[in-house]
């Protein structure tokens, strides 16, 4: 409640005077509203990693806290889980007509594994942002595997993975090697050869 209070005096102090707008807020204070969101999460389900670098450069280049735009990320994601879920009336409440046309078109692109995929990596990649030299990096990241196949496919399943071979012996185009008739019984061995092995 004291940071809400402190921000508010930050926000008042930059316009004293007349209404005070949802932007402004979120550039003065460095937050991402929903169109950012929706635009990273869309990018990564069409895997267009070209408008995904893109979302992420706008990210440093307007100053917004990365720490806050992935919790953003994930409760969209949250509303999309609960959207497959059959959570119609809970999102009808939380979201804007706009806003609900998007996670629609998002649901077309994935399944409940996917999203719960997607919001797995976003929580690792906020984990990354502490330690990363570059705090867009973990999302720039994220962009690069899925346009690479490499997280999400509808189903929940890797195209590129390779079948399990499990259980399976290795295919070899080499002929069998001869087996080596093992002597039955040991002579005596010279103790000098014998050292001399050792050594």
């Amino acid at each position: 409640f004291r940071d809400a209070l402190s921000s508010l005096e930050q926000v008042r102090a930059a316009y004293p005077k007349g209404a005070i707008k949802a932007a402004e807020v979120q550039n003065l204070l460095g937050l991402a509203d929903r169109t950012l969101v929706f635009d990273y999460l869309t990018a990564l389900a069409k895997r267009d990693s070209g408008a995904g670098m893109a979302v992420v450069g706008e990210l440093s280049e307007r100053g917004i806290d990365v720490h806050a735009y992935l919790r953003h990320c994930l409760d969209v994601l949250r509303g999309l889980l609960l959207l497959l879920s059959g959570g119609e009336q809970t999102i009808e409440q939380s979201y804007t007509a706009e806003e609900r046309q998007k996670l629609e078109e998002l649901r077309s692109f994935w399944g409940s594994p996917d999203v719960v995929n997607l919001m797995e990596a976003l929580i690792a990649a906020g984990q990354l942002v502490r330690v990363s030299p570059v705090p867009e990096l973990p999302l720039e990241m994220l962009v690069a595997q899925v346009a690479g196949d490499r997280l999400l496919v509808a189903g929940g399943e890797r195209q590129n993975s390779k079948p399990e071979t499990r259980n399976q012996p290795p295919v070899t185009s080499s002929p069998p090697t001869a087996v080596v008739p093992v002597a039955k019984e040991i002579g005596k061995v010279d103790e000098a050869v014998w050292k001399s092995i050792l050594s």
